[in-house]
């Protein structure tokens, strides 16, 4: 145990030494420490790459390099494996087919053209407009309602009491509320018929 290195450190009035492995589930009974040893891995060994070979002469100490005859041999070794359809070279085409018909052209240039479906959707923007008014009156007349209206959504009571008054101002709201909802829905429907 006296071989395990142990940490000080300095407090303001005290010095305390801590021991890292004292209570740490690594020790043993009689003071050792528990390190359980993996097996080695045996590795294979490297393949050996197509590279030069640089061989030392035993009496000069010297690199060899390889002479061009070498060099030359290991890069046609190379080509053979670049095959393009069997062959080493690629074959060129011979088949240009020339056309000799003659066409007789009474008209001017012609361009081909495409029609474009053009709807007329400028109607849809004055509809838009008058929608935009219709929700913008009702915002700014009737808000009251409008938050008694998305608080029955929530509350049991404030549903029953909308639904037991049916003065003219709740009444002309939700008649323009209609109006706005059949509008918005005929136009979506509408240009979702165009689309698909």
């Amino acid at each position: 145990m006296s071989s395990i290195k142990k940490v000080m450190t300095l407090q303001r009035d005290t010095i305390k030494i801590n021991n890292p492995l004292e209570n740490s589930s690594l020790l043993r009974q009689k003071g050792e420490l528990k390190v359980d040893y993996v097996t080695p891995i045996h590795l294979r060994p490297l393949p050996q790459r197509d590279t030069i070979i640089q061989q030392e002469s035993a009496d000069s100490g010297q690199i060899r390099q390889p002479t061009i005859a070498q060099i030359r041999y290991r890069r046609w070794l190379r080509e053979q494996e670049l095959l393009v359809g069997g062959n080493r070279y690629v074959e060129p085409r011979n088949d240009i087919i020339v056309d000799t018909a003659t066409i007789e052209v009474t008209q001017g240039i012609v361009l081909p053209s495409r029609e474009i479906n053009n709807h007329g959707t400028d109607w849809i923007t004055v509809l838009l407009l008058i929608v935009l008014v219709i929700f913008a009156s009702v915002k700014s007349s009737y808000s009251k309602y409008l938050s008694f209206l998305f608080q029955s959504l929530i509350n049991y009571s404030t549903t029953y009491r909308m639904f037991r008054e049916k003065n003219y101002n709740a009444m002309h709201c939700a008649f323009r509320l209609d109006l706005f909802f059949y509008i918005t829905l005929s136009v979506f429907l509408l240009q979702a018929v165009i689309y698909f």
